[in-house]
């Protein structure tokens, strides 16, 4: 069996990288990242992505496509949807809903659903708790302390 340490190294390890992962994911400089890109469906090509900063679309005399990840990397007017702030609390709104983490992320679903359970008493640690409240309550009861 392994030490409640061990595993919440090994979840707080976790957590971490799949943050890490998240960032990056979300905080790239990627097309569908950028907050002046639209995506069009057009009758020839599929979706395409198009820049709707009015500053590019004046520099290159109308409509321009991106949806490259090098033209992206490029273009000096990106701006991310989402802040670093905004990631990190969507992660976290993610962990801790137990079908989303469960759906997004398992092996932390596991780990934060074995954390818990180590953490929970045993049935008879329980019970001994129980008798022993019926008792407390019995003797202030009969010495008349419930005040």
């Amino acid at each position: 069996m392994r030490k409640n340490e061990e595993v919440v190294s090994k979840f707080d390890d976790l957590r971490e990288r799949r943050l890490r992962e998240r960032k990056v994911e979300f905080l790239s400089k990627r097309p569908h990242n950028c907050h002046f890109n639209c995506l069009r469906r057009t009758q020839d090509n599929g979706d395409v992505r198009f820049c709707r900063n009015e500053k590019v679309i004046g520099s290159h005399g109308g409509l321009y496509v991106c949806d490259s990840d090098e033209s992206a990397r490029t273009c000096p007017y990106f701006e991310a949807n989402l802040s670093e702030a905004e990631v990190e609390s969507e992660f976290d709104e993610i962990v801790s809903s137990p079908s989303r983490c469960g759906e997004e992320y398992p092996k932390l679903a596991i780990l934060i659903w074995f954390l818990q359970d180590m953490n929970m008493m045993s049935r008879w640690e329980r019970f001994k708790e129980i008798v022993g409240n019926v008792f407390k309550n019995l003797w202030y009861l009969i010495f008349l302390r419930w005040y």
